[in-house]
């Protein structure tokens, strides 16, 4: 993370925004858990916010994802830090090679406190220096 990146595009929570010439996201509205007995990165019962990230290949050739896969929270301008629980459904994994049409989603979980407004920013590892960013 980067706080001199670039925010190249904004929208809320819900609606699809281009990343790229070939690939579309969307980041749904966070969804309030507690992390189980066994997480990664925080300890057993700490508050997280969980975000569904789904992007959607509308080009012609298929899209190796990855890049795409760590997006970062920020919560009072500061990046908040991701949380990895299976028994969230939250597993450390990456997006797979997308194919043209198809859609491919990710569970991401950040540790902040319920009530935390958080802005959820898409990198791509190829220009880690511009994002794209969701938020209410």
């Amino acid at each position: 993370y980067d706080d001199t990146a670039t925010r190249d595009a904004a929208g809320s929570f819900g609606t699809t925004q281009r990343l790229d010439g070939s690939l579309e996201a969307v980041v749904e509205r966070p969804r309030l858990a507690t992390t189980g007995e066994r997480p990664v990165r925080a300890a057993p019962g700490t508050p997280v916010q969980i975000f569904t990230l789904t992007l959607t290949n509308t080009g012609s050739t298929p899209v190796d994802a990855v890049p795409w896969s760590f997006p970062v929270a920020v919560g009072g301008g500061e990046p908040v830090v991701p949380v990895f629980d299976d028994s969230l459904g939250v597993p450390m994994e990456t997006f797979p090679t997308i194919a043209p049409g198809e859609s491919a989603s990710l569970d991401v979980a950040f540790s902040a406190a319920h009530d935390t407004e958080l802005a959820v920013r898409v990198f791509a590892t190829t220009t880690p220096d511009h994002y794209v960013e969701f938020t209410d």
